[in-house]
């Protein structure tokens, strides 16, 4: 009695295990894996964020803030290395401000704290630095020097 129609404990196991596979299979079956190579600065990291902004409605405000601070070093740092660059060629900035403004950049520390936001002076001299005349110049020797790719 019972023993056609029942299933043993081992068989129900079995079969939820077939089932979950089949959905997990169901759930896999779109994605896709990519692997990426190159050497570093060469853009991996850019291909994965700009396909997440694309295709899975860009970043939460948490990751955003996350990122605000890797974005101000970026941006002191390369300020940093444009000024050492300059001074390692000889190269003078033309307006005077500008030379002022180059020790307040090079000691300027960027914390890593997602509340962290850039001194406003810090920026105005940044953006006064990259927009010296002399930067062209600085540029045509840029071989001699290493510069964050995310900085031209």
């Amino acid at each position: 009695m019972g023993i056609c129609g029942s299933k043993t404990e081992e068989e129900k196991v079995s079969h939820r295990i077939d089932k979950e596979l089949v959905e997990d299979a169901k759930k896999t079956a779109k994605d896709c894996k990519i692997l990426l190579l190159g050497a570093g600065e060469s853009g991996k990291s850019t291909i994965v964020k700009q396909m997440k902004i694309i295709h899975l409605n860009g970043f939460t405000p948490q990751a955003l803030l996350f990122f605000r601070p890797v974005i101000y070093r970026n941006l002191v740092e390369s300020a940093q290395d444009i000024i050492l660059a300059m001074k390692k060629l000889g190269i003078d900035f033309v307006e005077p401000s500008n030379r002022a403004n180059c020790e307040r950049v090079l000691s300027y520390m960027v914390d890593s704290d997602p509340s962290f936001v850039i001194d406003p002076t810090i920026a105005l001299a940044v953006e006064s630095l990259i927009n010296d005349p002399a930067i062209p110049t600085l540029m045509e020797e840029s071989h001699k020097f290493y510069l964050m790719d995310n900085a031209d």
